[in-house]
């Protein structure tokens, strides 16, 4: 019997619009694999601890090892900053090839290099934390950061996916506008109440960097 060969998969932030349209609607899964796939297995991972009871720490006399340093805040922030940075980076790869004007390509294209190593960040520390007994399996934290209607939710990027020229360009900034403006509850949380010192950095950055992002994205609506 013939097997078809394992198909690889697509590299990391290198989805193209045109894939997307071949591929049908967008699914998150489909576009910020760090962050989407990364959550459920660290819910899963969280379960499974939560389930046996087991100690995942490491020990805390071994001189190889440092323990990282979270309290539920953290753990929340990263999920909810792993879900609106994912989206955030979605939206602007789409505009690569769906807009036609070069001043929404140019800050398209600043938003994606900022946002990568973001993702790459909160990704990492999903990691990291799950290994280390972060209980993401019982955090409320991403009903309270729901997307705002008129922002970047499931829905809106399945359009965008389908639209492109001055409509995509209209569309997108929009909506990225509010959404990158509903981030703000999200790094203020974190910046008041997180205990890790690299999140609380990262938040209070974010205070800063996506309140320009948003204000260059409406200074491009306007002709």
């Amino acid at each position: 019997m013939n097997v078809d060969p394992p198909r690889s998969s697509p590299p990391r932030h290198q989805l193209t619009g045109r894939q997307t349209r071949a591929r049908g609607p967008w699914r998150p899964s489909a576009w910020w694999p760090p962050v989407a796939a990364l959550i459920l297995a660290v819910l899963a991972l969280g379960s499974l601890s939560a389930c046996s009871g087991s100690d995942r720490t490491s020990d805390p006399t071994s001189p190889t090892v440092r323990q990282p340093d979270f309290n539920q805040a953290d753990t929340g922030f990263v999920l909810a900053a792993g879900q609106h940075l994912g989206r955030t980076l979605t939206a602007a790869q789409l505009a690569q090839t769906a807009s036609d004007n070069p001043r929404v390509q140019a800050f398209a294209r600043d938003v994606i290099q900022l946002k990568r190593r973001q993702v790459d960040q909160v990704a990492a520390w999903l990691d990291q934390w799950g290994r280390h007994g972060a209980d993401f399996g019982h955090d409320s934290h991403l009903d309270s950061t729901a997307e705002p209607g008129d922002g970047l939710t499931d829905a809106t990027l399945s359009r965008l996916a389908t639209v492109s020229g001055p409509r995509f360009d209209s569309m997108f900034l929009t909506t990225l506008t509010a959404h990158l403006d509903a981030g703000a509850a999200i790094w203020d949380a974190e910046a008041a109440t997180g205990r890790n010192p690299a999140a609380t950095e990262l938040a209070r950055r974010l205070v800063v960097e996506e309140a320009d992002l948003a204000r260059r994205a409406r200074a491009a609506l306007v002709p």
